[in-house]
């Protein structure tokens, strides 16, 4: 391979932070349990060669992704530029060896709005790792409430799959059980990664999301999709689930 441009594509071994929060347990329908349950260096090019992450990595996790004006177009004719460095926080529960992982992604509101920290946290309790994955912080932008073209969709849901590909890599997470969650932005970003020839952009091989759950996303994508299963679930819905746990 011949190429001029190198970049370290992930610093790891940072120590975990402890979060100070409420102790919410979000809710989830019960339909979605059977879901959870089944859960370098690299060229600035196409396509990302990530090193194995150590058995003890986790918290902050920083990684290469693309450009928050990245396309639909660019992804499927695999012309994707991983230039910008993102971060994720790896977490894991309070149980030894090998674990499911859910990917977790943000809304509008930012990595800390409650409802990402939250259902993290919950799906941590089942036995489940979490990589909630920050979109927004080093490409400088505090929230998209008011101006959604700061990052295009597209981006966000190819956050979602290099996410993947990085924890696919991690000795503790069984790469055939991750699966993604995703809220109001993240739940579109959630849905879009499930579509077969947009995965491929990101990926060399068959690393695919084992379910998608989508939370008040938007769903306009048209495409053959990985097989996994997608689960929507509107944001009125969702709410009505506040006197129930699980």
């Amino acid at each position: 391979r011949i190429a001029l441009t190198w970049k370290i594509d992930a610093i790891v071994l940072l120590p975990p932070t402890t979060r100070k929060g409420l102790n919410v347990t979000p809710f989830i329908l019960p339909t979605l349990l059977p879901a959870l349950a089944g859960l370098g260096f690299s060229a600035i090019v196409q396509a990302q060669e990530l090193r194995p992450l150590h058995e003890a990595t986790s918290g902050k996790i920083e990684f290469t992704s693309v450009a928050r004006d990245s396309s639909t177009a660019q992804a499927v004719r695999k012309t994707l530029k991983f230039t910008k460095s993102i971060s994720g926080d790896l977490q894991f529960p309070d149980k030894p060896g090998t674990v499911p992982a859910m990917v977790v992604l943000h809304g509008s509101g930012g990595p800390n709005q409650t409802t990402a920290t939250e259902w993290s946290r919950w799906i941590r309790s089942l036995g489940v790792a979490t990589f909630t994955v920050d979109s927004f912080t080093s490409r400088s932008i505090a929230n998209t409430v008011g101006d959604q073209s700061q990052i295009s969709y597209p981006a966000s849901a190819l956050d979602a799959l290099v996410a993947l590909k990085v924890i696919a890599k991690h000795p503790r997470i069984d790469r055939n059980r991750i699966g993604v969650i995703g809220f109001s932005r993240g739940g579109a970003a959630a849905q879009m990664s499930a579509v077969d020839n947009f995965r491929k952009g990101v990926m060399e091989d068959d690393l695919k999301f084992a379910v998608h759950l989508a939370f008040y996303g938007s769903c306009s994508r048209v495409g053959q999709t990985t097989g996994a299963p997608i689960v929507h679930r509107s944001e009125e819905h969702t709410s009505e689930l506040q006197s129930h746990s699980f």
